[in-house]
């Protein structure tokens, strides 16, 4: 048996046994919450004692649970978006390991050197998923936060005070506004002061909308002032500046395909070639000095896409 083998047998065995270890404890856990539920609530009906405390089998899930969404989430700034399961997340790593381990042992790389870039790719392919999860949420939460702005001044003029009118956007407002609400809505609820919650919550969210919402709430509640008038500046503020962006990805347009265009023109090619003359491209894979000719083509496509890329954030501010 090749290195290659030994190696591969009882990593893709340990991944195979992960899944199923996983997918076994958050079944058990979905049944056991839906029985807890039901317990509650029959108890709660004819007045007596709640149900039994979580059993282990519940910890263990929730620890799991935990434990996989720190990894995958190791280094990121902030992750309020990143719903993702960890079934996914573990089936997106087994995935890119596979593809990267039969890519490697298609360019003939050793075993010690194809490991640490099968490894790096099982990490990078949920924190993509994941990533993109907290884009979408953020694009998201932007296109829908003045709407809930205007629902508290609109509350403020009627007369109600602001953690009222936070606790009913709460319940009201579209996700993922109301989830960001609602969690104010939790820490006023046990006493944290409405500065605090807000600057708690400001700082796990980073989105500087919502940081000027908190800040010109804090200032009102601190100094006092109209509190309404503020959030209705402020409310037209963000849709000038959604406008703003909008219009910057309409002119961008153009350059946004032709750098798709080009970023997908060698692939076209090379898979052209490899139908109608698969020996013209031969050499690339068989020669050692080919392998290095696609590591540094597979370079220079990646820097090219990442400098294109903030070229073009810089301009539409995305």
């Amino acid at each position: 048996m090749t290195p290659a083998l030994l190696i591969a047998v009882p990593l893709l065995t340990l991944a195979g046994v992960t899944v199923l270890v996983t997918a076994y404890v958050m079944l058990r856990k979905k049944r056991r919450e839906f029985e807890h539920r039901i317990n509650l609530t029959a108890n709660i009906q004819q007045n007596t004692a709640p149900s039994a405390p979580p059993s282990s089998i519940e910890t263990l899930a929730g620890r799991l649970e935990r434990g996989v969404k720190m990894l995958f989430t190791f280094g990121a700034g902030y992750s309020w978006g990143m719903k993702a399961s960890p079934a996914l997340l573990v089936a997106a790593a087994l995935i890119c390991f596979g593809l990267a381990w039969f890519a490697t042992s298609r360019l003939g790389l050793r075993a010690w050197m194809a490991a640490p870039v099968c490894l790096a790719l099982s990490f990078a392919g949920p924190r993509i998923v994941l990533t993109r999860q907290q884009r979408s949420a953020e694009i998201k939460f932007t296109a829908l936060f003045p709407d809930a702005v205007d629902s508290v001044a609109r509350m403020l003029r009627a007369g109600l005070p602001v953690a009222a009118a936070i606790r009913t956007v709460g319940k009201e407002a579209p996700p993922p506004v109301c989830d960001v609400f609602h969690t104010v809505s939790d820490k006023l609820k046990i006493g944290i002061p409405l500065g605090e919650a807000l600057d708690i919550s400001s700082r796990q969210i980073a989105v500087p909308d919502y940081r000027y919402f908190a800040v010109s709430v804090m200032l009102q509640h601190a100094t006092g002032g109209n509190l309404v008038t503020t959030l209705d500046v402020l409310s037209q503020t963000m849709r000038k500046r959604r406008a703003a962006r909008l219009r910057a990805q309409s002119l961008t347009g153009e350059v946004r395909i032709s750098a798709y265009v080009l970023g997908a023109l060698p692939f076209v090619v090379t898979a052209a070639l490899l139908v109608i003359q698969p020996d013209y491209l031969s050499p690339l894979f068989k020669d050692p000095r080919g392998h290095r000719i696609l590591a540094a083509a597979g370079g220079g496509l990646l820097l090219s896409y990442f400098s294109m890329r903030s070229m073009m954030r810089r301009v539409t501010g995305g």
